[in-house]
């Protein structure tokens, strides 16, 4: 039978009902002991906790960190875009019309493919300490990292791995990816052109500085820019 309210109150029981009400105090007491040996600061030992343990149950407790940049990969992806976009354009001119058509695609097309991959507030281009079109100059941090570029390669880099990202307090970024000279880029950019290919250049290009590349050798950097958030 439950024990009636006025059981809460002090009076003296028989020997079965005192063992009850006595079990019953250690029951309650255990769950108390249990939620004060989670709760408490002091440790089973009764020490205070040492500081690395403080550190981890403050790094438990702590706000959540804020979610990792992506830009990086997205300007790895975008890059990798434009320069599958460029080859593949760039071979099916070489294929058609030769060399000669190959410097029109750089001249006209290049920068039009490079539009199709931005997005608002996303620039894609490309640029070299060495340009043909001045559009592509570097500036000041673009030279240093470029610089950097070509000191990484000549140590022994893959030139897969050869990139660098950075960003500012405003909200902007900027990520670059080294580009090799290739084979088929030697045909307008290396050590000796066929003279139709160099009046070419020179009539489309007068102040034209892209040549004398040797394969392996750093042709530039492609870069992807994302404006200020402010």
């Amino acid at each position: 039978m439950p024990a009636s309210p006025d059981s809460l109150a002090p009076r003296n029981f028989g020997t079965g009902r005192m063992w009850s009400d006595a079990l019953g105090r250690r029951h309650t007491g255990a769950v108390f002991l249990l939620l004060a040996l989670c709760t408490s600061p002091v440790n089973a030992t009764g020490a205070e906790p040492d500081a690395a343990t403080s550190a981890s149950v403050a790094a438990m407790t702590s706000a959540p960190t804020a979610p990792a940049d992506t830009r990086p990969s997205q300007g790895s992806e975008l890059s990798a875009q434009l320069g599958k976009q460029l080859k593949q354009t760039l071979q099916s001119a070489m294929a058609d019309g030769g060399p000669v058509a190959a410097i029109d695609v750089c001249q006209l097309q290049a920068p039009a493919i490079a539009a199709t991959i931005a997005t608002p507030g996303i620039h894609v281009g490309r640029t070299a300490l060495r340009v043909r079109n001045s559009n592509n100059a570097p500036d000041p941090a673009q030279i240093k990292i470029l610089q950097d570029f070509e000191r990484r390669l000549s140590a022994g880099e893959s030139a897969e791995t050869i990139e660098q990202f950075d960003s500012a307090d405003d909200g902007s970024a900027r990520y670059m990816k080294a580009i090799v000279t290739q084979p088929l880029c030697t045909t307008c950019h290396g050590t000796e052109l066929p003279p139709e290919i160099a009046a070419a250049i020179t009539q489309r290009y007068p102040n034209d500085a892209a040549v004398g590349f040797a394969p392996g050798s750093l042709r530039g950097a492609f870069v992807v820019e994302w404006s200020s958030s402010q």
